[in-house]
């Protein structure tokens, strides 16, 4: 089987603790950050003020918890609370049609068929 004998011992003294049921148990060690004691805290100060990006909740969380963790971590941790990243719209500006009608009429569509003509002898 391939096995040492240390892990050979461990996996009779389980046996003999619990029987095959304690041998299915997985019991991996699995370290959880220091973050998820204020976990709650965290979220409902995020919930009230988002961070503007990362650096800013990394500067938040040190603040609100005092450990300091780098903005992967952060970053992970706050996918771990459901929060994502959203980027910002931008509000469009009010145009007037009138305006862009005539921009396009007298300036923009006269330059672009001098180009054209400008192409069409340079390619002949």
């Amino acid at each position: 089987m391939r096995l040492s004998q240390p892990t050979v011992r461990s996996y009779l003294e389980m046996y003999q603790v619990g029987g095959v049921e304690k041998l299915k148990e997985l019991n991996f060690y699995q370290p959880t950050s220091q973050l998820e004691a204020h976990r709650d805290e965290i979220r409902a100060e995020f919930e009230t003020r988002p961070p503007r990006s990362i650096n800013d909740a990394v500067k938040r969380i040190e603040e609100l918890t005092s450990i300091r963790r780098s903005p992967t971590q952060v970053r992970a941790f706050l996918k771990g609370l459901g929060m994502k990243r959203l980027k910002v719209g931008h509000v469009p500006a009010k145009a007037d049609p009138e305006k862009q009608k005539a921009f396009l009429e007298n300036e923009l569509e006269p330059r672009l068929e001098e180009a054209g003509q400008k192409n069409v002898m340079c390619s002949s």
